[in-house]
């Protein structure tokens, strides 16, 4: 097992401002077609859009401090299928967080609205 001291030395080497640069600098570009193409911000943005939008048509209506959590449970979906995971196993992955964000205290059939815009039955 490494001491402390090796870990926080490897820590200090890994950061160095010129390496950190250096690795960014390296994939700037990916990052840039990553971010700018229509599967990756504009279309997070359109789905965070409709969220808002299905959360602000509920009745009863959700408490706006909720809105961040049940963006955020949206944002992991998103997330998923943007890996191209999808079928069953993006069914159990949804399953998961749903139970998670329950747990949280969030409402499960408000979860199943953000749920169903992402065409995910089952959960």
């Amino acid at each position: 097992m490494k001491s402390d001291v090796n870990r926080t030395v490897k820590y200090g080497q890994k950061y160095v401002a010129a390496t950190v640069s250096l690795k960014v600098a390296s994939q700037l570009q990916t990052m840039k077609a990553g971010f700018g193409d229509l599967g990756g911000m504009a279309d997070l943005y359109a789905k965070e859009v409709l969220i808002q939008g299905a959360l602000n048509a509920l009745t009863p209506s959700v408490p706006t401090i909720y809105y961040p959590y049940y963006l955020d449970f949206g944002r992991q979906i998103w997330a998923l299928t943007r890996k191209g995971i999808g079928g069953n196993a993006l069914i159990d992955q949804a399953h998961s967080l749903k139970t998670k964000y329950v747990g949280y205290g969030l409402m499960g059939a408000t979860i199943d609205v953000v749920v169903a815009l992402f065409n995910i039955t089952g959960i």
